[in-house]
């Protein structure tokens, strides 16, 4: 039958309307009827539901509508028939056939019958087409291929499926609860393939890879498919610069250039490559023989120039540097003579030369008078004033310099008066309890001391004052018998005596001190000891007590563990001793346990590098510091690096490093020289250009197309001699290309306009011969003067003014110079 596949979540309930399981009919027989709809109406409305598919109140109605046709005794009737028996239900049944399958007018009773059956079958069946009489059979039978209205929104799974076996789903009939069974599909449920067993491919070997499917829900293997890799090949990594043979100034070298392979570093292909000889590098010039001008006479040197990197010396020229002329200092002062208030002062100002010290010129300057400078006033001639007399004082103002007085002036100080000083007592007696006593009260002046005023006071007598009562005749008592004194009292002032009483001193009783230990005999490990506790009166000394107390033997006293018949331990091999305990005092062995020393394990040294000359392995090798004996070496490729580049001017650095699988024995490091590239000078840079609006030739200035060094650099040694140096790379990648040097210009003028015949003063053409040399122009130059000039190094093919190039020095063509 075509049903909407339901998913198994949904199987798992029934709505509460569905037949039971108890009420499924097994073998479809008369009861099929009465079993499946009359039981399952009654017992869904007892429930209190509705019957599948209608409701009460919609039931009600039709009851009430059926009872009123014509024809409410047919339907009476076979539902009489239906709860009757067979035989009823049986000839009810052909009249149902015969009317149901009947095409009747609908104006006949019969059609009226017709239309009662099927509605009876609609209740009972809930198929709104007709049946046939196929269709009814097969409902009689309880076939589960008939007409049922099975219920698929909710199955009933009866076995779950698994990976191994076939689950079973039943959907039931809401009508008559026939069973409709369905397979449920079992088998493993595979998961995503998994690789195993992976094994790279080299570059000649094959690799591969098991590709394996396994169960998501039992995790057995469901299938395993080997899948292979190809060998991958050899893969060129860059080449690398291996057996470096620098060049030389005069000497070529050569080096190999290796490729490895990238992944297995096997070696792939060598070739040795040729590298020219470097030709002499000129540094710059340096001084020699330097012999300082001076003042009045000229110095000279030699400017010599060396090859930057053989240091062979590749020419020498002696200087001429003109005498310096002296050089005036600041003028400086000697024999200075201040001025004062009453003389004029001096000095003499000297120049000399900064350079010689020679005097060049002295002159001697007066300084005028200086005013009297007014010191700090001081009082003199002082008078203090007195009470009843002035007193007085002079302030004077003197020359802070000379001395000199320069003002006085006089100041009377009027008298002050008495002052009242404080209150003083004098002549005083004291009183006592004999006599009476008195004092003066007396103030005088504070300032001069005169007496001002006097008063007399009386000191009554005073009464006896009782002392400390103290003993006399004094018996003391004993531990064993009284004693007695007399108490008296006596007036702490004149010594009369105030009181007399006898006292009695009770018998002390003895006193005992503490225990004291006597003849004592200590204990010790092998016997016991004791001493005699006495304890002794403190006053009189008689023995009180005695008591004989006894030391315990005393324990062993464990001195510390010592070592015994000790095997030490190698790096490979544990060692052991005996771990003996004996009592400190008697020396009796108190333990004895056995000790093992761990093996020490290899201290190993540094690692030290062995290489192979060509740099195809190196063997790093480490020495045991516990045994020498104990060695371990591995061998490793190392691999070239370039770490610092070669430049123009300075050699480069090509790394060698190989790890070792023992991380113990580090990494290997050697470094090889890269041969220094030197300059390279475009020929394009080299043409001429000339200006498009003045067609005036402007000369390039020629640089190294790596690091900007100047083709042609000149330094200026006065107006009219000028060095230069060519650079040694240019001077060979233009030799090879044009042939000959010549100076094309090299003018000097005297203003700024540098236009032949106005300010014209010489020119140079000459040939260059060397790459260092001097430009000499023909003029005389003149001190402070600048001078303005044209220079340009013209480069052609030997022997031919063709294919000419000017090349401009460092700075420019055009350039400025001022004469010291």
């Amino acid at each position: 039958m075509d049903r909407q596949e339901m998913p198994y979540e949904e199987h798992t309930m029934l709505p509460e309307h569905i037949i039971p399981q108890e009420y499924t009919p097994v073998f479809p027989d008369v009861s099929f009827f009465r079993e499946s709809f009359v039981t399952m109406r009654e017992e869904n409305v007892s429930q209190g539901q509705d019957p599948p598919g209608e409701d009460r109140q919609g039931a009600s109605q039709n009851n009430k509508k059926a009872s009123r046709t014509p024809f409410s005794w047919l339907r009476n009737f076979l539902g009489s028939a239906l709860r009757g028996g067979a035989a009823i239900f049986a000839a009810g049944s052909m009249v149902v056939t015969m009317v149901s399958g009947a095409d009747l007018p609908e104006d006949s009773p019969w059609y009226r019958v017709k239309t009662v059956i099927q509605e009876f079958r609609g209740d009972s069946f809930r198929k709104v087409e007709d049946y046939g009489p196929k269709e009814l059979q097969a409902l009689w039978k309880g076939d589960p291929e008939g007409p049922h209205q099975y219920d698929f929104e909710h199955a009933h799974v009866r076995r779950e499926a698994s990976c191994s076996e076939d689950g079973l789903i039943e959907y039931l009939c809401s009508q008559c609860g026939v069973a409709l069974q369905e397979t449920i599909p079992g088998g493993h449920a595979p998961l995503a393939a998994v690789k195993e067993n992976e094994r790279a491919a080299g570059c000649t070997e094959e690799g591969g890879y098991d590709s394996v499917v396994y169960c998501s829900v039992c995790g057995d293997e469901i299938s395993r498919e080997h899948y292979v890799y190809e060998a991958a090949g050899h893969t060129s990594a860059e080449p690398v610069i291996e057996n470096i043979v620098g060049a030389l100034c005069t000497e070529g070298g050569h080096y190999d250039s290796v490729v490895y392979c990238d992944v297995c570093h096997q070696e792939l292909s060598r070739e040795t490559v040729s590298t020219e000889a470097m030709g002499h590098t000129a540094a710059a010039a340096v001084k020699e023989n330097e012999q300082a001008p001076t003042c009045t006479a000229e110095g000279s040197y030699e400017s010599v120039v060396y090859c930057g990197i053989c240091h062979a010396e590749l020419s020498r020229e002696t200087v001429a540097v003109e005498a310096t002329g002296h050089r005036a200092g600041y003028a400086e002062k000697e024999n200075e003579q201040e001025a004062s208030c009453t003389a004029e002062g001096s000095y003499d100002s000297v120049v000399y030369c900064m350079v010689c010290g020679e005097e060049l010129s002295r002159e001697t300057i007066t300084l005028p008078m200086t005013d009297h400078i007014e010191a700090q006033d001081v009082i003199e001639n002082h008078r203090d004033p007195g009470c009843l007399q002035d007193g007085s004082e002079e302030i004077v103002t003197y020359c802070d310099v000379c001395g000199a007085e320069l003002a006085r002036q006089r100041i009377v100080l009027t008298a002050t008066g008495h002052t009242d000083a404080a209150p003083v007592t004098e002549g005083r007696t004291e009183a006592s309890c004999t006599a009476e006593g008195g004092y003066d009260t007396v103030v005088y002046c504070s300032v001069c001391g005169e007496e001002l005023s006097r008063v007399h006071t009386t000191l009554a007598i005073l009464p006896h004052t009782a002392a400390a009562a103290v003993q006399e005749n004094r018996r003391n008592a004993t531990c064993t018998t009284a004693g007695s004194y007399d108490e008296v009292v006596y007036c702490s002032s004149c010594g009369t005596e105030l009181s007399r009483a006898r006292r009695s001193i009770a018998a002390t009783g003895h006193s005992a001190g503490s225990a004291q230990e006597e003849n004592r005999v200590a204990a010790s490990c092998t016997a016991e000891g004791g001493y005699d506790s006495v304890v002794y009166c403190t006053t009189c000394g008689a023995e009180i007590s005695r008591t004989h107390v006894t030391l315990n033997k005393l324990e062993h006293t464990a001195a510390a563990a010592v070592r015994e018949n000790e095997q030490a331990a190698t790096c490979t091999a544990a060692g052991s001793y005996e771990e003996v305990v004996y009592c400190s005092v008697c020396h009796t062995e108190m333990s004895r346990t056995d000790g093992i020393i761990a093996a020490t394990g290899h201290n190993w040294g540094e690692p030290t590098y062995t290489w192979d000359p060509d740099f195809e392995s190196v063997t790093a090798t480490h020495v045991c510091r516990n045994d020498a004996s104990h060695t371990e070496s591995e061998t490793a490729i190392p691999i070239g690096t370039v770490t610092t580049e070669a430049s123009c001017t300075a050699a480069g650095v090509l790394t060698f490093t190989a790890s070792f699988s023992n991380s113990a024995l580090g990494t290997a490091r050697k470094t090889e020289p890269i041969a220094a590239l030197g300059h390279t000078f475009p020929v394009e840079t080299w043409n001429q250009i000339y200006d498009d609006v003045t067609g005036e030739r402007q000369s390039p200035v020629v640089v190294c197309d790596r690091c900007g060094t100047p083709a042609l650099t000149i330094s200026f040694v006065n107006a009219n001699t000028i060095n230069y140096t060519i650079d040694a790379d240019f001077w060979e990648q233009a030799s090879e290309a044009l042939g000959f040097f010549e100076w094309g210009d090299c003018v000097a003028f005297e203003d700024e306009s540098r236009t032949y015949g106005i300010g014209y003063i010489d020119s140079a053409y000459n040939e260059a011969t060397s790459r260092t040399g001097t430009i000499v122009l023909d003029f005389t130059p003149v001190s402070g003067q600048t001078y303005y000039y044209y220079i340009c190094l013209r480069v052609a093919t030997s022997g031919s003014s063709d294919d000419v190039c000017f090349v401009a020095p460092s700075g420019g063509e055009k350039q400025t110079y001022t004469q010291p």
